[in-house]
Protein backbone atom coordinates (compact mmCIF):
# COMPACT_ATOMS: atom_id res chain seq x y z
CA UNK A 1 0.00 0.00 0.00
CA UNK A 2 1.26 3.45 -0.89
CA UNK A 3 -0.29 6.85 -0.22
CA UNK A 4 0.89 9.67 -2.44
CA UNK A 5 0.12 13.37 -2.17
CA UNK A 6 0.61 15.66 -5.11
CA UNK A 7 1.13 19.41 -5.03
CA UNK A 8 -1.64 20.28 -7.51
CA UNK A 9 -3.68 17.09 -7.68
CA UNK A 10 -5.86 15.02 -5.33
CA UNK A 11 -4.00 12.48 -3.15
CA UNK A 12 -4.06 8.84 -4.21
CA UNK A 13 -4.01 5.61 -2.25
CA UNK A 14 -2.37 2.78 -4.19
CA UNK A 15 -3.33 -0.77 -3.14
CA UNK A 16 -2.60 -3.60 -5.55
CA UNK A 17 -5.63 -5.74 -6.48
CA UNK A 18 -8.05 -3.27 -4.88
CA UNK A 19 -11.20 -2.03 -6.62
CA UNK A 20 -11.28 1.66 -7.51
CA UNK A 21 -14.02 4.10 -8.45
CA UNK A 22 -12.51 6.62 -10.88
CA UNK A 23 -14.00 9.87 -12.11
CA UNK A 24 -12.53 12.12 -14.78
CA UNK A 25 -13.80 15.52 -15.90
CA UNK A 26 -13.20 17.69 -18.92
CA UNK A 27 -11.66 21.12 -18.58
CA UNK A 28 -14.29 23.70 -17.53
CA UNK A 29 -16.87 20.89 -17.75
CA UNK A 30 -16.99 21.43 -21.52
CA UNK A 31 -19.20 18.94 -23.39
CA UNK A 32 -16.44 17.70 -25.69
CA UNK A 33 -17.66 14.08 -25.89
CA UNK A 34 -21.08 15.12 -27.13
CA UNK A 35 -21.68 12.54 -29.87
CA UNK A 36 -21.33 8.80 -30.45
CA UNK A 37 -18.03 9.08 -32.31
CA UNK A 38 -16.39 10.95 -29.46
CA UNK A 39 -17.69 8.60 -26.79
CA UNK A 40 -16.40 5.69 -28.91
CA UNK A 41 -12.99 7.37 -28.94
CA UNK A 42 -13.03 7.44 -25.14
CA UNK A 43 -14.19 3.82 -24.79
CA UNK A 44 -11.55 2.59 -27.23
CA UNK A 45 -8.78 4.35 -25.28
CA UNK A 46 -10.21 3.23 -21.94
CA UNK A 47 -10.25 -0.44 -22.92
CA UNK A 48 -6.83 -0.27 -24.59
CA UNK A 49 -4.97 1.26 -21.65
CA UNK A 50 -6.65 -0.67 -18.85
CA UNK A 51 -5.94 -3.88 -20.75
CA UNK A 52 -2.35 -2.81 -21.45
CA UNK A 53 -1.72 -2.50 -17.70
CA UNK A 54 -3.73 -5.64 -16.84
CA UNK A 55 -6.46 -3.88 -14.90
CA UNK A 56 -10.01 -5.23 -15.11
CA UNK A 57 -12.78 -2.83 -16.02
CA UNK A 58 -15.84 -3.83 -14.00
CA UNK A 59 -18.31 -1.04 -14.75
CA UNK A 60 -18.28 2.27 -16.60
CA UNK A 61 -20.36 5.19 -17.82
CA UNK A 62 -19.30 7.95 -20.22
CA UNK A 63 -20.92 11.38 -20.54
CA UNK A 64 -20.19 14.42 -22.66
CA UNK A 65 -18.06 16.04 -19.95
CA UNK A 66 -17.09 13.30 -17.46
CA UNK A 67 -16.85 9.59 -16.87
CA UNK A 68 -16.99 7.07 -14.04
CA UNK A 69 -15.16 3.74 -14.05
CA UNK A 70 -15.04 0.92 -11.52
CA UNK A 71 -11.89 -1.10 -12.08
CA UNK A 72 -9.83 -3.74 -10.30
CA UNK A 73 -6.16 -2.87 -10.02
CA UNK A 74 -3.31 -5.10 -10.95
CA UNK A 75 -0.47 -2.79 -9.89
CA UNK A 76 -2.22 0.19 -8.37
CA UNK A 77 0.78 2.47 -8.86
CA UNK A 78 0.04 2.27 -12.62
CA UNK A 79 -3.23 4.20 -12.16
CA UNK A 80 -1.84 7.68 -12.93
CA UNK A 81 -0.10 6.38 -16.06
CA UNK A 82 -3.27 4.65 -17.29
CA UNK A 83 -5.31 7.82 -16.83
CA UNK A 84 -2.60 9.98 -18.42
CA UNK A 85 -2.55 7.70 -21.47
CA UNK A 86 -6.35 7.69 -21.78
CA UNK A 87 -6.55 11.45 -21.37
CA UNK A 88 -3.62 12.05 -23.73
CA UNK A 89 -4.92 9.76 -26.47
CA UNK A 90 -8.47 11.10 -26.32
CA UNK A 91 -7.33 14.74 -26.17
CA UNK A 92 -5.12 14.27 -29.21
CA UNK A 93 -7.89 12.60 -31.21
CA UNK A 94 -10.57 15.14 -30.23
CA UNK A 95 -8.28 18.06 -30.97
CA UNK A 96 -7.58 16.60 -34.42
CA UNK A 97 -11.33 16.24 -35.06
CA UNK A 98 -11.96 19.84 -34.00
CA UNK A 99 -8.82 21.35 -35.56
CA UNK A 100 -7.92 22.61 -32.10
CA UNK A 101 -4.27 21.64 -31.55
CA UNK A 102 -3.04 22.08 -28.01
CA UNK A 103 -6.49 22.64 -26.49
CA UNK A 104 -6.79 21.34 -22.93
CA UNK A 105 -9.45 18.64 -22.93
CA UNK A 106 -9.15 17.14 -19.44
CA UNK A 107 -9.14 18.82 -16.05
CA UNK A 108 -8.29 16.01 -13.66
CA UNK A 109 -9.33 12.66 -12.27
CA UNK A 110 -10.26 11.46 -8.80
CA UNK A 111 -10.16 7.98 -7.36
CA UNK A 112 -11.65 6.18 -4.39
CA UNK A 113 -10.47 2.80 -3.17
CA UNK A 114 -13.69 0.88 -2.53
CA UNK A 115 -14.15 -1.05 0.69
CA UNK A 116 -16.63 -3.69 1.76
CA UNK A 117 -19.91 -3.19 3.54
CA UNK A 118 -21.96 -2.04 0.58
CA UNK A 119 -19.41 0.47 -0.71
CA UNK A 120 -19.19 -1.27 -4.11
CA UNK A 121 -22.97 -1.46 -4.47
CA UNK A 122 -23.41 2.21 -3.50
CA UNK A 123 -20.86 3.35 -6.07
CA UNK A 124 -22.39 1.06 -8.67
CA UNK A 125 -25.83 2.56 -8.05
CA UNK A 126 -24.33 6.05 -8.36
CA UNK A 127 -22.61 5.10 -11.63
CA UNK A 128 -25.72 3.55 -13.17
CA UNK A 129 -28.12 6.27 -12.03
CA UNK A 130 -25.85 9.14 -13.06
CA UNK A 131 -27.54 9.46 -16.47
CA UNK A 132 -30.89 9.82 -14.70
CA UNK A 133 -29.43 12.35 -12.26
CA UNK A 134 -28.22 14.47 -15.20
CA UNK A 135 -31.66 14.24 -16.91
CA UNK A 136 -30.25 12.40 -19.91
CA UNK A 137 -32.67 9.46 -19.56
CA UNK A 138 -35.46 8.35 -17.25
CA UNK A 139 -34.04 4.87 -16.49
CA UNK A 140 -30.43 3.59 -16.44
CA UNK A 141 -31.12 0.94 -19.08
CA UNK A 142 -32.01 3.72 -21.56
CA UNK A 143 -28.48 5.14 -21.54
CA UNK A 144 -26.31 3.53 -24.19
CA UNK A 145 -22.94 4.74 -22.89
CA UNK A 146 -22.90 2.60 -19.77
CA UNK A 147 -22.03 -0.96 -18.83
CA UNK A 148 -25.53 -1.31 -17.31
CA UNK A 149 -27.12 -3.16 -20.25
CA UNK A 150 -24.11 -5.42 -20.70
CA UNK A 151 -24.45 -6.44 -17.06
CA UNK A 152 -28.25 -6.71 -17.24
CA UNK A 153 -28.21 -8.97 -20.31
CA UNK A 154 -25.26 -11.04 -19.14
CA UNK A 155 -23.25 -9.91 -22.17
CA UNK A 156 -20.61 -8.15 -20.08
CA UNK A 157 -17.03 -8.68 -21.09
CA UNK A 158 -15.59 -6.97 -18.04
CA UNK A 159 -14.65 -9.00 -14.98
CA UNK A 160 -16.83 -8.78 -11.91
CA UNK A 161 -15.00 -8.53 -8.58
CA UNK A 162 -15.73 -11.03 -5.83
CA UNK A 163 -17.47 -8.54 -3.54
CA UNK A 164 -20.06 -7.63 -6.17
CA UNK A 165 -23.53 -8.99 -5.46
CA UNK A 166 -25.88 -10.56 -7.97
CA UNK A 167 -27.72 -8.57 -10.61
CA UNK A 168 -31.14 -9.06 -9.00
CA UNK A 169 -29.92 -7.24 -5.88
CA UNK A 170 -28.36 -4.48 -7.98
CA UNK A 171 -31.63 -3.71 -9.73
CA UNK A 172 -33.71 -3.77 -6.53
CA UNK A 173 -31.08 -1.68 -4.72
CA UNK A 174 -30.84 0.82 -7.54
CA UNK A 175 -34.60 1.16 -7.86
CA UNK A 176 -34.82 2.39 -4.26
CA UNK A 177 -32.85 5.58 -4.97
Amino acid sequence: MKFKRYLHNPPHLFIDHAVYFLTGATYNKEHLFDDDERKDIFLKAMHKWFQQFEWQINEWVVFSNHYHIVASANKAIDMPVIIQRIHGATATELNQLDSAPGRQVWWNYWDTCLSGGGDYENHLAYLYWNAVKHNVVERPEQYRWSSFNRRKTGAATEAVPDQKVGLSFEIRHIDTF
